[in-house]
């Protein structure tokens, strides 16, 4: 007694109402929700209680805000993110089994490129950029595979940079199989003011210079 059964509208809140099938107390099939204008905001499909299939989201002047395919109740594939008035893409991310894998990819509200960069287990892997709101470059970075112990795991690899915002380095650290190798830290434009060098016998030297 009192399991849901069968075809439903139910209000929630700000007004708004939802149209959804349940089977023996379990939402299945489409889940459709309109605001008190009649616009639709919500839009989900359910297997035995859990998402299955597109979810969306909808602004009230009607365009999207969010796309995504589930199933199972994770996503897969590529997961969409617009601005709450859905004029400017935020989030173009790759999903599987619950983890960030293959193109990652986010913006700025101004629609110009925040990070760029490829996902795998949840981790970047190979190059990684991230750009300022005016589109200047703000880290240049490279991940990769690296053997430790009886694992791969991925490690910085090769030349990290950092840039200030007329563009000059900040930052710049070197990595080899995973180890940092070599930093070279920038007070200002072309005014280093730290280094850590890693010798040939694995000692460390830190240098540190007067403004």
């Amino acid at each position: 007694a009192g399991v849901k059964d069968g075809a439903w509208r139910l209000n929630v809140a700000e007004g708004h109402v939802q149209t959804v099938t349940f089977v023996a107390g379990k939402k299945d099939g489409e889940l459709r929700e309109v605001d008190s204008a009649g616009v639709l905001r919500l839009l989900e499909h359910y297997r035995n209680g859990v998402l299955d299939g597109l979810r969306e989201t909808y602004a009230a002047n009607g365009k999207l805000t969010y796309s995504a395919t589930y199933v199972a109740g994770q996503i897969k594939g590529r997961a969409l993110t617009y601005t709450d008035d859905g004029s400017v893409l935020l989030h173009d991310i790759s999903w599987l089994h619950g983890n960030r894998e293959g193109p990652f990819l986010l913006y700025h509200s101004n629609g110009r490129p925040d990070i760029v960069a490829i996902y795998e287990a949840d981790e970047p892997i190979g190059h990684f950029q991230q750009f300022r709101e005016s589109g200047a470059l703000a880290a240049d970075k490279n991940f990769c595979h690296v053997v430790d112990g009886n694992y791969t795991r991925i490690k910085p690899c090769g030349l990290q940079r950092g840039y200030f915002d007329d563009g000059s380095v900040s930052y710049e650290t070197d990595y080899l199989f995973g180890v940092e190798q070599r930093t070279i830290d920038f007070a200002k434009p072309g005014l280093k003011y730290r280094e850590v060098l890693l010798g040939p016998d694995d000692r460390v030297t830190r240098n540190r210079y007067y403004p």
